[in-house]
């Protein structure tokens, strides 16, 4: 079973950010891990400001940031940029025919990480652009970075 973890997803509405979107510019792109399109990716590009703008990957591996709305862009400035995907096997209850329909939580049996984990976390991840203009990024990832 696929299930996708972004760190921070959930803090998604409460951005902070330039003032007003006439201060944002498109950003969008693609993501590749061994020049393959990784679809379903957290993409986040982090402001030292502390803030920050998302975007979930395509099927394709194209993305275009969001600060406040869908699609709005970020604000101008040098990011550090993360990227996280997961695989999630197990964590849900099965009934007697095998479907997993139990909504009660149960522990994640293996994380496997699909995207190398450097890339996770701003700290680490070698990734850093500068935003001056509207822009669409190519996001090459190695999966042999550790």
């Amino acid at each position: 079973m696929w299930r996708l973890f972004a760190f921070a997803a959930a803090a998604s509405f409460s951005l902070v950010g330039c003032s007003g979107e006439a201060g944002l510019v498109s950003v969008g792109g693609i993501v590749l891990l061994d020049d393959k399109p990784v679809g379903q990716a957290a993409v986040m590009f982090h402001h030292s400001t502390g803030s920050f703008a998302y975007a979930f990957t395509n099927d394709d591996g194209t993305f275009q940031l969001t600060t406040r709305t869908p699609g709005d862009g970020v604000p101008t400035g040098d990011y550090s940029v993360t990227v996280c995907l997961t695989k999630q096997e197990g964590g849900v209850l099965q009934n007697v025919n095998g479907v997993e329909d139990d909504p009660r939580p149960v522990a994640t049996e293996k994380i496997t990480a699909i995207v190398p984990t450097i890339y996770n976390d701003p700290k680490t991840s070698p990734i850093k652009v500068t935003v001056d203009k509207s822009i669409k990024f190519r996001i090459d990832l190695d999966s042999n970075k550790r």
